[in-house]
């Protein structure tokens, strides 16, 4: 039976390959470990491109299909998640908004009684800068993170913040389990954009500029007068 092969898909921005304690892909590795073991029982894995950890990264072909594959996506969000020098992010999210409408429309629900909204993000820097499309889901914040020399499941605060992702997965796919089959009828031609391509890539474009917000702190609107 066709339908959803995984738990969820986990989207984030490569850190230094060169770095082994590079702080973005220690604590994304972290996350997809930490949502792992909380989804063990639910027999379909975490989704975690371990290629972009190399470096160099370009497109995966088969991250469309496993976006839509996925119970709900997880997006780990730092200052330049949205970035024109490297979109991918930005193309990964928004086939993410383009699954989520789908999934609803088929469902028969409108977007604002929409009790499930199925990407959740985790913030590790720069929380006032989210754009509103995921500011409006589920977010946790996990920006301390890296402060202190100690693994991400030794933060009191935030071992709670994955058991409730588990869960929220969890209820969500028993709320569609009947309808999975549709809900993934088209999966395997889902693609994400060649972002080599001028003409393809100029969606994606549009999309980071249209959501990336700036910085406050160098905000020449808020600077006295002379």
């Amino acid at each position: 039976m066709s339908g959803f092969q995984n738990s969820c898909f986990i989207s984030y921005r490569h850190g230094n390959p060169e770095d082994r304690d590079d702080l973005l892909n220690s604590f994304a590795t972290q996350v997809k470990d930490l949502l792992a073991e909380e989804l063990w029982a639910f027999h379909k894995p975490v989704f975690f491109d371990e290629e972009r950890i190399k470096g160099g990264y370009v497109l995966n072909p088969v991250l469309g299909s496993a976006i839509c594959k996925s119970v709900c996506s997880v997006v780990i969000f730092v200052r330049d998640y949205l970035s024109k020098q490297n979109p991918y992010c930005a193309a990964e999210l928004m086939a993410m908004l383009e699954c989520e409408s789908g999934r609803l429309a088929k469902l028969g629900i409108e977007p604002e009684q929409a009790q499930h909204r199925q990407i959740i993000t985790i913030i590790l820097r720069d929380p006032d800068l989210l754009p509103d499309e995921l500011d409006k889901r589920k977010w946790y914040d996990c920006s301390k993170f890296g402060l202190q020399r100690k693994p991400l499941r030794d933060y009191e605060k935030y071992e709670p913040y994955f058991k409730e992702i588990a869960k929220f997965i969890r209820d969500w796919y028993d709320t569609v389990e009947e309808d999975e089959t549709v809900l993934c009828q088209h999966c395997d031609q889902v693609r994400l954009p060649d972002l080599t391509d001028p003409a393809a890539a100029a969606p994606v474009l549009d999309f980071i500029r249209r959501n990336q917000k700036k910085s406050k702190l160098f905000d020449r609107t808020e600077l006295p007068q002379s």
